[in-house]
């Protein structure tokens, strides 16, 4: 049970569901004296963050595995602290040497110890290392001893995963491609594939691209390359992902084929795709500064009130005060928490209005953005006005203006409306609104504006749920 939850939120990348399955099942471990397993899950935790980037939590992990392993004086242990170590160094501060010998290290304590589907995993980190810098001779070291260990388990008949057998033989048909050529390789290849078909959940679809990116790239085949990429991006579409940076990859390739027109359109969609990400992301922070504000706004509210009962209460005790001493006394406290409570209140509105200062500037900068869909109309226009273009470059610029135009049109459109939004929200009435009802109303608003492949479905809830707010 504890490796499927483990491997699925390591798949899904979720650390915090990650930290705590990893940690029920080190608990697990040391109850069932099981340190081996123990410090292998509490290695790829670390791992699994620093391909996160979560430095500074990786490296604190790192530490307390380090601590642990020599306080129980665990060479397994130690080689996965000397693991980590390394990896760390290579991801973060990209230091090959002292990760090859934190590498080296591990290497010595796994084999010392006879875990050798760890000291497997280990010669894979250091040959990817050197491919990921083209240093393919030193990767050809390790690829040998490699090689060694695979005929040594092989006869003491210890099975090895086979998403590691695969990057074994995935690393070695890179390394004779650099260093031999396509027709050296080319039974290694034959081989790789078939183990692929044989074993397709050895490596992610994501992975196998990438594979295959490379070695198309060593050998210069930018057309195969080009291909291997639409596959790559075909898959991540399919899966609900989207990197940019593919489509300025294969415009690269593309240009290096002299293929321009075709560059100049992935470089289009790039900045389309990348345009469309950052609006996503400008929204995300523009509703985070409004519900700040908002925040905000409330607390100055409830100051108000507050000192405006402090305040009666303060008249009424000017009222009716007199003489007596303990009056007096109550008068004095009660003027002096008025006093404080007005030193709150003013800084309150201070902090408000520069959150208000901080949302107009961002609605400021937001308009930015109008400069590049109207470069492309000012552009496209020229190039029509000056004439000598073909019915289809027309067309194409047309639809380009027409495009831009829509998208100028709406960005205006929420711009007035962000700027107006606070005093909307004053005068409007509130009402029970028909939560399935609204979104039905909002889903037909933009079913005009949907492209011919794209379908927007909208599946209201079974149960009628309202809310009182704004319609």
């Amino acid at each position: 049970m504890y490796d499927s939850l483990i491997s699925r939120y390591y798949g899904l990348g979720n650390i915090d569901s990650l930290k705590l399955v990893t940690y029920e099942y080190m608990d697990w471990c040391l109850k069932c004296n099981k340190p081996e397993n123990r410090y292998m899950k509490w290695r790829q935790y670390i791992q699994r963050m620093t391909e996160k980037g979560m430095q500074e939590e990786a490296i604190a992990e790192t530490a307390l595995l380090h601590q642990d392993a020599e306080q129980a004086k665990s060479k397994y242990g130690l080689a996965c602290g000397e693991m980590c170590i390394g990896y760390n160094h290579r991801v973060f501060s990209n230091n090959v040497k002292l990760c090859i010998e934190c590498y080296n290290n591990a290497l010595k304590l796994f084999e010392g110890g006879k875990y050798y589907r760890d000291a497997y995993v280990v010669l894979l980190n250091i040959i990817q290392t050197y491919l990921s810098r083209s240093e393919y001779a030193e990767g050809q070291k390790y690829l040998d001893k490699l090689e060694q260990l695979e005929e040594k388990l092989s006869k003491e008949k210890v099975e090895i995963d086979a998403s590691l057998h695969l990057r074994f033989y995935e690393f070695r048909v890179i390394i004779l491609l650099a260093s031999e050529g396509k027709e050296a390789a080319a039974p290694f290849i034959e081989k790789t594939d078939r183990y692929y078909r044989q074993n397709p959940g050895s490596s992610t679809p994501e992975a196998w691209f990438a594979y295959k990116i490379m070695c198309c790239r060593i050998l210069g085949n930018l057309k195969g390359n080009i291909a291997y990429v639409d596959s790559l991006m075909n898959y991540q579409s399919t899966v609900g992902m989207c990197y940019p940076y593919n489509y300025v990859m294969k415009a690269d390739l593309q240009a290096q084929l002299g293929d321009y027109r075709a560059a100049y359109h992935s470089y289009a969609t790039y900045a389309q795709v990348s345009d469309s990400i950052r609006k996503v992301e400008l929204d995300e922070q523009l509703n985070k500064y409004t519900a700040q504000f908002e925040v905000d706004r409330l607390k100055m509210e409830k100051l108000e009130l507050s000192v405006k009962s402090n305040k009666d209460k303060l008249t009424m005790a000017l009222i009716g005060g007199g003489v007596i001493l303990v009056l007096l006394l109550l008068i004095t406290y009660l003027y002096i928490r008025s006093l404080t409570m007005n030193r709150n209140l003013e800084a309150a509105r201070k902090a408000v209005l520069k959150m208000s200062q901080v949302k107009s500037s961002f609605i400021q900068h937001i308009t930015h953005e109008i400069r590049t869909p109207l470069n492309s109309i000012v552009g496209f226009s020229t190039l029509l006005a000056e004439g000598g273009l073909e019915d289809s470059e027309k067309k194409e610029y047309a639809a380009q203006v027409g495009s831009n135009n829509t998208y100028l049109l709406g960005l205006m459109e929420n711009i007035l409306t962000i700027a107006d939004m606070d005093s909307q929200m004053l005068n409007m009435p509130k009402e029970e609104v028909n939560v399935s009802a609204c979104c039905e109303e909002c889903a037909e608003h933009f079913r005009p504006a949907l492209g011919t492949d794209v379908r927007l479905e909208c599946i209201p809830s079974p149960n009628v749920s309202t809310v009182y707010a704004v319609r």
